[in-house]
């Protein structure tokens, strides 16, 4: 099912570490070409971990997705194929790289940029107030993403604060395509959707 995607990306050194810099308690799994280590982040189905390429060494988000949660869901099958699928048709400087997908007996993992920077988010609350020249930064970031994706026939439906992230150039970066779909042929979309935010 997931393995139908391919690596069309190899992960370069921009975010490399030297994997002999990794501590020795901390604990780690080889799967494929990547080193997984400590979480990151989670949310309802998924745990996003830090992640070292062993060739190149450049560091990476990992979604890893217990097929067991899958199994259960079934809707979450559908999502996961889907997620990857709407990802691997893109690729833009404001939206998170797909990798790899891998799957082993009891894991999907899904293998992205990772971005290192803050939450948008967090870094409103703590700003406060933009000013014209930022808020037009990253007003035309976005707007030039979503037009990307819309091109690339993929619909995020999810954009929120939440969604977005500033990576280490200040620059907004989409994350979390774990909701998109692509329009049919009439160009409709019927499901109601989102997440909290």
């Amino acid at each position: 099912m997931v393995q139908e995607i391919i690596n069309t990306v190899t992960p370069d050194k921009t975010s490399a570490i030297n994997i002999g810099e990794i501590p020795s308690d901390e604990k780690r799994k080889k799967v494929g070409n990547y080193i997984i280590l400590k979480t990151i982040g989670e949310g309802s189905f998924a745990k996003v971990r830090l992640g070292i390429h062993i060739v190149t060494e450049m560091k990476v988000a990992v979604k890893v997705i217990n097929k067991r949660e899958v199994f259960k869901r079934n809707y979450l099958r559908a999502n996961l194929r889907r997620e990857a699928a709407m990802m691997q048709r893109m690729s833009h400087s404001n939206i998170v790289q797909l990798h790899e997908v891998m799957e082993t007996e009891n894991s999907y993992y899904i293998v992205l940029d990772l971005v290192q920077g803050t939450e948008f988010v967090k870094y409103l609350t703590k700003k406060k107030q933009l000013d014209e020249i930022e808020t037009r930064k990253y007003i035309r970031q976005i707007v030039s993403a979503v037009d990307h994706m819309h091109r690339a026939n993929v619909i995020h439906r999810d954009i929120k604060l939440q969604n977005f992230m500033l990576d280490q150039n200040n620059d907004i970066i989409i994350i979390d395509f774990g909701l998109s779909n692509s329009l049919d042929e009439k160009g409709f979309l019927t499901t109601q959707c989102g997440s909290p935010a």
